[in-house]
């Protein structure tokens, strides 16, 4: 099959870390960039975010993600997430989502990979591990035993922990929860 092309300013080009740094390399004027790691149809969606974006920044998302996605973003962002990024605003037709994060990941463009993943973020938000698993079609991969651990701990993901505090389950790190001491009061008499 003939490679597909797509003509994309230079300054919209700059977006991308990976693409800043191999027009280092080039001339002036027109360069001819090879991204053989991304399906056609994904790049079109990197560089049609990247053309709308590289003069009008969009605001950045705050983190943790306090609000469904749609509050927090542009119209132009809403449109571009939720018409084929999602599809049709159906959160179970993500395929085209998860095939732009990857790219704008390899593609190191920031701005895109923050707003696709906090618009998976905005997705699993207030979503029990049975139901992501099955939004995103996750085999549940714990073991009886791993899963009874689980219920009593707290997912934590900082190689900071406590090792006496922790429980790894095959590099995941989860925290044990601290059970509430109980308290006593003691009444003091001032009396001798």
């Amino acid at each position: 099959p003939k490679p597909v092309e797509y003509v994309l300013s230079r300054e919209a080009a700059k977006m991308s870390g990976l693409i800043k740094d191999l027009l280092e390399d080039q001339p002036e004027g027109e360069a001819v960039i090879p991204v053989p790691n991304v399906a056609a149809r994904t790049l079109h969606y990197v560089l049609e975010y990247m053309e709308h974006h590289y003069n009008n920044r969009a605001n950045p998302i705050e983190k943790p993600l306090r609000n469904k996605i749609e509050e927090v973003i542009s119209d132009w962002d809403k449109q571009f997430l939720f018409t084929d990024l999602v599809k049709n605003h159906d959160e179970k037709q993500h395929e085209t989502l998860i095939d732009v994060i990857m790219a704008a990941n390899f593609l190191n463009v920031k701005e895109l990979l923050d707003l696709t993943c906090a618009c998976v973020a905005s997705m699993i938000r207030n979503k029990t591990p049975e139901q992501i698993r099955a939004l995103f079609n996750i085999e549940n991969d714990f073991t009886p035993e791993e899963e009874s651990k689980i219920k009593d701990c707290l997912l934590y993901t900082s190689d900071a922990a406590d090792e006496e505090d922790s429980v790894d389950l095959g590099g995941r790190r989860i925290i044990k929860k601290k059970k509430k001491k109980k308290c006593r009061l003691v009444k003091l008499n001032n009396k001798i």
